[in-house]
């Protein structure tokens, strides 16, 4: 089946809208970073959103995320992979054996 290209003045001004608002390399707000830090560093909980990131569940993450998180969500995901500790993140299982004591490893101050 062929579709249509959509070329309509809604649809280029809705692309616009969300191209505008999602610059998705803005800073990854120090709220972020700091709860990511407590996470590691002393194994505390962390929110929904940043449990969605830990967990590789980006989709639950995007619809979790607030503003700030949301536009800065491509440059966390970059910044988790390079940062944190391999055994602290990337499923469900990962983040729960963390959370109980398992794993090695700690988030290094790169500043």
């Amino acid at each position: 089946m062929d579709y249509p290209i959509i070329n309509t003045p809604e649809f280029n001004n809705w692309e616009t809208r969300v191209t505008t608002r999602l610059r998705l390399e803005e800073p990854i707000p120090e709220r972020t970073l700091e709860a990511l830090r407590l996470y590691v560093n002393e194994r505390i909980p962390t929110g929904g959103f940043l449990r969605a990131c830990l967990e590789n569940d980006f989709t639950v993450a995007v619809c979790a995320a607030d503003n700030e998180n949301l536009r800065s969500i491509v440059r966390l995901a970059k910044w988790m992979y390079v940062n944190l500790p391999s055994a602290c993140w990337g499923s469900p299982e990962c983040v729960d054996a963390w959370l109980r004591g398992e794993g090695k490893g700690e988030l290094e101050d790169k500043t």
